[in-house]
Order: structure tokens, then C-alpha cells, then sequence
């Protein structure tokens, strides 16, 4: 039975809910967050007008009004002739043995009026909910459960970032079929302290909010921090059962019941009513705009509440998930950033189970579209990344990192140390410290590079690479002065600009189109990798440097058609060197983020005769260097320029708890001081390489430049 054919609640509310709420439901909000604990009946809400503690939430979650989230999805559950929405769960509401592999729940609300540009995005965890145009109705079993609530005020002409051609694909459930996969949206809360949520661009448009519950576990109400008071938790109004007088109840007024012109998205990998949702995504929140003509208002709220909301049949917060802790975060954007929410939506696959949101407020939302339609990416690269800021004066940022479970590429880093299996990985979507490899190096699968390489050591139609190694798989008695191992890959699909370099230490790795295998005598070493995604308009960038090293390439089979007006790409994979001078190079490029990271590689030629860490990297930085590598006995550290100093790292070191030591690690970088740069090299730190090639791929970014510096922390005295 279609979900919109159900019967509305007999009290039908005649004013219009399609941005966030506060605590007690009864003010618009930038954003508002719900964090339900298991078996907490309110839960905790943050919202945009009390950001700074967590509140008790004013209801209780199953309540259909009074509270935050029961407010805000009114016209969802409800009817409103101007409220209209998208709903998503992979649990969705009286669907039951959906199959899907998102987990992803949501609803986007837009107000249609004309001249109207509201909207609110709510993302969730629960299950199940909430049922469209039904009533609110939290569903009983995750009463029990922990689960999360965002919502963000937005502008209607804002959806499309959340997914307008995006959002009409998102509306139809279509799926990304061909690249690129990766993609980066900005919105903003539009309220008057808006805030910019990167899902990664920027919108000029500012005038709604946030608001963020959650509910700790056996908690009913809640802690609420929004954007009317951010300044600490304050406990929800209701309790999370409540239908009204909290946060998220009066977010989701329009979701759980009906407005003319809220319309809304809702998803959830266990949906409202749906029994034996089968799917690997975990994804739960609404997407609700405002369908009003010429008004952009939008709120997305993300949560963990399984069965929740559900579309139209009244407020219901599960009974189950009380006993469990929650996080619901309500953030209001404008209408128009909702395709860069569905951009990155569709990479979670998640499981739609209420959309009514009209195609003629999405026209021009691919993304969007192909959300509402199930669609699911299917070809390479399976990660995005889009922004969209909080529409409020003060916009804040929200970024937004989706991944298919095809997923590749990224920009991560993975330190092996000897006889360490796992090593240790730090990536751009966790910066801030080194995290334990997520499997063992030798496993061709669960763990970043294995899964880089997916195309690399497999086949895929549209994914090609250059590899090089000065000892590469299977092919022995090499001669060659270079020490360089990596792989460039690209994407070649008709109109795409995506590329992936790999920079490492590994002999013999990794085998091309054979299957993974990381070569088993390399575990007692330590090894250094790093993966950057880049344009591949940038690879010749890359080849003017590579070919002043002089590398041995292995594997090529990226087409001539590709690399058309690429010089150096070309002498790179003919096997061409330098014969006249300049020997030295110096060339830039920037990982493919809108928030680039600038990537400097300098690199020499034999015939330069020059020392690479003195001569090169040095001048270049003009920074006193600290160097982690082997050495001979001649080459020493040299302190007798001011502020240009080499200083030798002390052996053995630790990183972030595991063991290396100079003698075993094939690894060589520096760090410089003062900050913030990082620089992988292919040549020890000794005498022997003024007669040889050399390069240092140098990376400009903090986070990076903290984690090796910690390593650095102990430098030998200068000689």
C-alpha cells in the first residue's frame, strides 16, 4: 500500500512545521540534536539555542508532541498542504523484508509555499520511523536502545547538496552507476547563527539552525544542546516518547503527521512497521523542505533510533529504544543544499521508506533523485565528501564523508613497524591521532590499502594504472639507480577527473592483476605507505618529478587518450629520462578535496650529483629538517647553518605504541621545524645517493606533520 494513501491523523495541524526545533518544540532552531541513551524514555538535546549543555529532553520520545523532534516532524506524520518531504530508513515504516544495504535513516522537509525557501534535514538511527502522514509514533522496541536525532534548518534550495538533479535521483531511489563517487557539498543552517555543514562547498544563504538530543541509555528525556543556547547540555523538555513539547517531536511534527507544504525524505535501516529489513547500511534520518514556491527552507536530522520516525501516522519513539542511548541531530538548511545530502547519501545506500518530496521542487537534483530511487553507486570511486553549512548568520560547517561498501580511495597513511602485522593508519577522515590498522597487511581485504588496490591487483573496466618499483613483482635481477615505488591510478569514465597516487616502500608489491599478496619476507621491516586522491589532470604533475627519478615501471595501461597533452606523463611510462639539464624539479599539486591539501614534490636526477636532504629538500623548504632513516657512517647531521639545520631522528622510536628502529624500518622522512611539514623519501639518508636519483613527496598539512612529529620527539646531538 503506498504510504501516502494512509490515513492522517484526525486533528490535522494547520500551522506549518518544516524547520528544527527547540527543547520544548515551540521555537524554530538552527539545529537541534537528540542523543537518546538505551532505555531513556527523553533522552539529551543539544540545540542551536542552548548549544552550550546538554538538556533533558522536554518529552518523552514516543510522546507526539512537546518535544523537538515530535514538533519538527508534525507535518511529516501529519498533513500540511505547503510542508512536503523525503523520507529514508532501511527499516522503513510497514515495509516489511526490505533488502537493502544502507543503513541509512532521514527525512527532508521543505515548506512549498511560493516565495518560501524553508527546509530542515533530520538524520537518525531509528528504525522503522517516522511513518508518514500516519501520526507520530516512535516505535516501541527502541525505547530499549541508544539512538541519535539531528536536525538542521535549511534552505529549500538547498537540498540538492543534500542530493535538486541530485534530489530528483534521490527521490527516484537511483543509485550512482557510473564515476566520479566521490563528491564534496556545502549547506548552511539558515538561522541568525547559521552554521555551515560541509557533506564541501559553500552557501551564501543563512537563516535556520541546529539541534542535537541525546539520550543516554535508560534515559527519558534526554540532553538537548542547540543553537539558540550552545553553550551547554540542558535536559530535554519531554520525554523522547512525547509527541510534543520537545525538540525533536515538533521537528518531526510534518513527518509523523501533515502539511500542505512540508514535504519529506525518511529512511532507516530499520524502517517503521517493515519487518526483516535486510541491509548493510546503518543509516537513519529525514530530509524535510518546505515546498512553497520560492521559499528554500530545509532541515535534515540524522539519528540512531530505529522504527523512527514514522511517516505520517503520528509521533512514536520505539518503546524499545528507551533502555538504550540515542543521538538525534536536527540541522535547518535551505532546500537547495539537500542534493549535496543525497550525494553523499547514496554511497550508504540507504533504505528509503517514505518520499514526497514533488519532483518539481527537486528539478535539477540528480543526486537526489537517485536517492529517492534506491540507487546505489557501481562503479568506482565509491567515497564522497560534500559540505553544506546550517542556515543561520553564523553558518556552520557540515561535512559530509559517505563511502559504498565498493569503496577505495582516500588520503590515508599507514606506518608499519618490523614485525608488526597491522601497523598503524592515519586518514583524513581521522587526523587527529594514529589508529591501529583495521587488519593484518597480508589480508587482500577490511583494510585501507588492500582495498585501494582493489583495481590495481583485480580488473575493472573503467579503473587504469602506471606501477613502479625498483624491485618489482616477479621480474628478477633489476638494475636500476632508483630506489621509487608507487602506482598512479585513474579513473577513465567519460568526463571524470579522479586519480589516486600511491607512494610506499615495499619490494615486489604490488602485483599487478594477479590478486593481493603482500610479499611475506616484508613483515619483519617496517614500511611506510601513502595513498593521495587527486584530479587526473594532476598526473603529469607527478610524471615531471618521477622521470627525474628514473624508475622502474612494471605495469602501464592507462590509454594514450587519457593522457593527450601530458608530455611528461608520457616520457614517464615510455621509460624516458632526463639527458640535459634542469636535473632537479620541483612541481605541486593538491589532494581532490574542496579543503585541498597542497602536496610539494621535489625530486632529482643522477647526473644532478646532488646530496637530496641538504641540497634539495632543504633549500627548498628553507627549514631546519629532522630525519628519520637509515645512515651510513660519512653523512652527518649539520647544524652549521642557522635555522637550516639537519638533525638525525633517535633510534629506536615508537609510533603511537609501536616499536621501530632505523636498522629494519625501510622507511625515509622528515619532518621540518618549525611545522607543518611532512615529507616521504625514496633515498637513505647517506653518501651513496649524491650519485643516484631521488624524490620527497612533501605534504603541507598539520594533522600530518603532528603524528610524525610526536615520533621526532628525541633528535641525536649535532656533531
Amino acid at each position: 500500500m503506498d504510504p501516502r494513501k494512509r490515513g492522517a491523523l484526525p486533528n490535522i495541524i494547520s500551522s506549518q512545521t518544516s524547520k528544527c526545533k527547540n527543547n520544548a518544540g515551540a521555537q524554530d532552531v538552527d539545529w537541534a540534536i537528540l542523543y537518546k541513551g538505551p532505555a531513556q524514555n527523553n533522552g539529551k538535546l543539544l540545540a542551536s539555542d542552548s548549544p552550550d549543555a546538554w538538556a533533558d529532553g522536554a518529552a518523552v520520545v514516543t510522546q507526539n508532541n512537546g518535544h523537538s523532534f515530535a514538533v519538527a516532524l508534525t507535518d511529516v506524520v501529519g498533513n500540511h498542504p505547503n510542508v512536503k518531504f523525503l523520507a529514508y530508513n532501511n527499516i522503513p515504516p510497514a515495509i516489511p523484508n526490505v533488502k537493502t544495504k544502507s543503513n541509512s535513516k532521514g527525512v527532508i522537509i521543505v515548506n512549498s509555499d511560493a516565495a518560501a525557501n524553508d527546509g530542515a534535514w533530520i538524520v537518525h538511527t531509528v528504525p522503522g520511523f517516522p511513518a508518514a502522514k500516519t501520526g507520530y509514533s516512535w516505535p516501541a522496541a527502541e525505547i530499549a536502545k541508544g539512538h541519535l536525532l539531528i536536525c538542521m534548518t535549511i534552505a529549500e534550495t538547498q537540498i540538492n547538496a543534500i542530493g535538486m538533479p541530485d534530489f530528483k535521483k534521490l527521490a527516484e531511489g537511483q543509485i550512482t552507476t557510473k564515476p566520479p563517487f566521490t563528491i564534496s557539498r556545502s549547506i548552511k543552517l539558515t538561522g541568525a547563527g547559521a552554521v555551515p555543514v560541509q557533506i564541501y562547498s559553500k552557501s551564501a544563504k543563512s537563516r535556520y539552525g541546529k539541534a542535537i538530543l541525546y539520550k543516554g541509555p535508560a534515559q527519558n528525556t534526554g540532553k538537548l544542546l542547540a543553537s539558540d543556547s550552545p553553550g551547554a547540555w540542558v535536559d530535554n523538555a519531554a520525554v523522547v516518547t512525547a509527541d510534543a513539547g520537545h525538540s525533536f517531536a515538533v521537528a518531526l511534527t510534518h513527518v509523523v503527521g501533515n502539511h500542505a507544504n512540508v514535504k519529506f525524505l525518511a529512511y532507516n535501516n530499520v524502517p517503521p512497521g517493515i519487518p526483516n529489513v535486510k541491509t548493510k547500511s546503518s543509516s537513519k534520518g529525514v530530509i524535510i523542505i518546505n515546498d512553497t514556491p520560492a521559499v528554500n527552507d530545509a532541515a535534515w536530522i540524522v539519528h540512531t533510533v530505529p522504527g523512527f520516525p514514522a511517516a505520517k501516522t503520528g509521533y512514536s519513539w520505539p518503546a524499545a529504544e528507551i533502555a538504550k542511548g540515542h543521538l538525534l541531530i536536527c540541522m535547518s538548511i535551505a532546500e537547495n543544499q539537500i542534493n549535496t545530502i543525497a550525494a553523499s547519501l547514496i554511497r550508504a545506500e540507504p533504505f528509503v521508506y517514505y518520499n514526497d518530496i514533488p519532483e518539481t521542487v527537486t528539478a535539477g537534483m540528480p543526486d537526489f533523485q537517485k536517492l529517492a530511487e534506491g540507487q546505489i553507486p557501481s562503479m568506482p570511486p565509491f567515497t564522497a565528501r560534500r559540505s553544506i553549512k546550517i542556515t543561520a548568520a553564523a553558518n556552520v560547517d557540515v561535512h559530509l564523508f559517505g563511502k559504498a561498501p565498493k569503496s577505495r580511495y582516500g588520503k590515508a597513511i599507514l606506518y608499519k613497524g618490523p614485525a608488526q602485522n597491522n601497523g598503524k593508519l592515519l586518514a583524513s577522515d581521522s587526523p587527529n591521532a594514529w589508529a591501529d590498522g583495521a587488519a593484518v597487511v597480508t589480508q587482500n581485504n577490511g583494510h585501507s590499502f588492500a582495498v585501494a588496490l582493489t583495481h590495481v591487483v583485480g580488473n575493472h573496466v573503467n579503473v587504469k594504472f602506471l606501477a613502479y618499483n625498483n624491485i618489482p613483482p616477479s621480474i628478477p635481477n633489476v638494475k636500476t639507480k632508483s630506489n621509487s615505488k608507487g602506482v598512479i591510478i585513474i579513473n577513465t569514465a567519460a568526463g571524470q577527473n579522479d586519480g589516486a597516487w600511491i607512494v610506499h616502500t615495499v619490494p615486489g608489491f604490488p602485483a599487478a592483476k594477479t590478486g593481493y599478496s603482500w610479499p611475506a619476507a616484508e613483515i619483519a621491516k617496517g614500511h611506510l605507505l601513502i595513498c593521495m586522491t587527486i584530479a587526473e589532470t594532476q598526473i603529469n604533475a607527478v610524471a615531471a618529478s618521477l622521470i627525474q627519478t628514473e624508475p622502474f615501471v612494471y605495469y602501464n595501461d592507462i590509454p594514450e587518450t587519457e593522457t593527450t597533452g601530458m608530455p611528461d606523463f608520457k616520457k614517464l611510462a615510455e621509460g624516458q629520462i632526463p639527458v640535459s639539464p634542469p636535473f632537479t624539479t620541483r612541481r605541486s599539486i593538491k589532494t581532490a578535496a574542496p579543503a585541498s591539501v597542497d602536496v610539494h614534490i621535489y625530486s632529482k636526477s643522477a647526473k644532478s650529483k646532488y646530496e637530496i636532504y641538504k641540497k634539495v629538500i632543504v633549500k627548498a623548504l628553507k627549514k631546519t629538517i629532522k630525519v628519520w632513516s637509515r645512515r651510513d657512517n660519512k653523512l652527518k647531521g649539520d647544524c652549521r647553518v642557522l635555522q637550516r639545520n639537519i638533525r638525525l631522528i633517535k633510534s629506536p622510536a615508537q609510533i603511537a605504541g609501536h616499536a621501530t628502529n632505523i636498522e629494519t624500518d625501510e622507511s625515509n622522512w622528515i619532518v621540518s621545524e618549525p611545522g607543518n611539514i611532512f615529507c616521504f623519501t625514496d633515498k637513505p639518508y647517506s653518501k651513496n645517493q649524491i650519485k643516484e636519483p631521488g624524490m620527497a613527496v612533501c605534504i603541507d598539512k598539520d594533522a600530518i606533520f603532528a603524528r610524525f612529529n610526536a615520533i621526532a620527539a628525541q633528535v641525536e646531538n649535532c656533531p
